[in-house]
């Protein structure tokens, strides 16, 4: 088998991986939903629909087809398997950029025929979607936080009563603790998405009109504030009971 051959053999077994990694559900949805309150479930399924769907996403695929055809084209000009490797190199790089903030940029842009005020209102429209997804989070998140103070107020005042002792207590708020790990993930892509929306508008902007993208990058910073008290209560609630 020809170098050239081995390797579009061996980059479509890697695409074929990666694209399988890339479609696989989050392992924050579980199917075992035993035991957990009708707003717990709410937060695990919202949870991974949410960190899923991400249009920043493409990066790790768009790495391997740039390697492919990096390789392809350096080997097809020198014949030589080095230089294919580097050619995957350099490829693989590009593809990466192009998945991450710039490609969403380019994509916006191509999408409005290269109208940035279109390319901006396509973007707002973007982070009103990330919004209404997050604000359905927020509320189950609220409940379930809530929920988890109880629970903690409630095994506290078991330690304090002798009915139970603080490692039995501990075993208790685990579902506690896996709770607060729920919004934590949904808080770590939150965080990052609004960072990338926030270099996509430098980028885009030029002289558009950006007020309404503004408010709903606001708004998204207001989302995610809550997120962060919630869990701050809980967190707090924990570590002072000694349940942490």
């Amino acid at each position: 088998m020809s170098i050239e051959s081995r390797l579009r053999r061996g980059a479509a077994m890697a695409l074929i991986a990666l694209l399988g990694a890339c479609a696989t559900t989050p392992t924050t949805q579980s199917g075992d939903t035993a035991g957990l309150t009708p707003d717990e479930v709410a937060l695990r399924e919202q949870s991974a629909s949410f960190v899923a769907q991400n249009v920043f996403e493409g990066a790790v695929v768009n790495a391997a087809i740039g390697c492919v055809l990096g390789a392809i084209l350096v080997y097809s000009l020198t014949g030589e398997g080095d230089d294919a490797a580097v050619g995957c190199g350099v490829g693989g790089a590009a593809g990466a950029v192009y998945g991450g903030v710039d490609g969403y940029v380019t994509a916006k842009r191509t999408q409005a025929a290269e109208s940035e005020l279109a390319a901006v209102r396509a973007m707002t429209a973007d982070v009103r979607s990330e919004n209404e997804k997050l604000a359905r989070l927020v509320e189950s998140s609220q409940r379930v936080a809530e929920n988890d103070r109880r629970r903690i107020d409630a095994l506290k005042a078991r330690i304090d009563a002798k009915q139970m002792t603080v490692e039995q207590a501990r075993v208790e708020a685990k579902l506690v603790r896996e709770n607060t790990a729920q919004i934590e993930q949904v808080l770590v892509e939150a965080r990052e998405r609004r960072d990338n929306y926030l270099q996509a508008r430098a980028q885009l902007a030029g002289g558009s009109d950006t007020a309404e993208l503004d408010g709903e990058i606001s708004t998204l910073n207001g989302e995610i504030a809550e997120l962060e008290s919630q869990l701050t209560l809980v967190n707090n609630s924990l570590q002072v009971s000694g349940l942490s």
